[in-house]
């Protein structure tokens, strides 16, 4: 659709406007222009709302689940250092980020019974 956007705009603009009018093609740039926006700010559900194509639709989609894996991967890391576990435990997904878990809470279980140690 955006595609089909610039055309219009680009019709509109050389006084041939079969399909859109000027009026309508600055509509159009504007609902596209503020569902980005959305998007950008992490509306997902007004930006799904303003979406009328598939890929526009899907676009939506694709977006909110890469700020939720981004969401996701900042909480593991803040509960990870801060030495909060359990909460980490329960937002690990791959192999990999339970290795990385289970390493640093041995690391942190080794520091906590060194220190103890070297205090007797």
């Amino acid at each position: 659709r955006s595609r089909e956007v610039v055309a219009c705009a680009e019709a509109a603009s050389e006084g041939g406007n079969d399909d859109m009018g000027g009026e309508e093609v600055n509509r159009e740039l504007n609902r596209v222009q503020y569902m980005n926006y959305l998007i950008s700010e992490g509306q997902f559900e007004q930006a799904a709302e303003l979406a009328e194509t598939p890929s526009e639709r899907e676009r939506v989609v694709r977006a909110e689940a890469e700020y939720q894996e981004e969401c996701r991967q900042t909480w593991l890391r803040y509960h990870t250092a801060t030495g909060e576990y359990e909460t980490a435990l329960d937002l690990v997904v791959t192999e990999e980020e339970v290795r990385a878990l289970n390493e640093s809470m041995e690391s942190h279980r080794l520091e906590h019974l060194n220190y103890h140690m070297e205090r007797q």
